[in-house]
């Protein structure tokens, strides 16, 4: 699952919802209802109720430049 991604958080939440498909004694079993909750809490923070849409940490391409940093 990756986090803080508008293109794959449907995916991972449909994932998700199949835990009742799964053994009872696993722990995705366990931890699916928790995860789905905290990710739509996620969902929720990142909602611009203005714009009608999500924004968020977005950040697959770009990473912080070390070397720039340190002088």
């Amino acid at each position: 699952m990756q986090f803080n991604s508008g293109t794959y958080t449907g995916v991972s939440l449909w994932v998700l919802s199949l835990y009742g498909y799964m053994p009872k004694n696993s722990l995705i079993y366990k931890r699916a209802p928790d995860m789905i909750a905290k990710s739509w809490q996620t969902i929720g923070e990142a909602y611009n109720p203005t714009l009608h849409s999500l924004s968020g940490p977005f950040d697959r391409s770009f990473g912080v430049n070390m070397v720039s940093l340190a002088t």
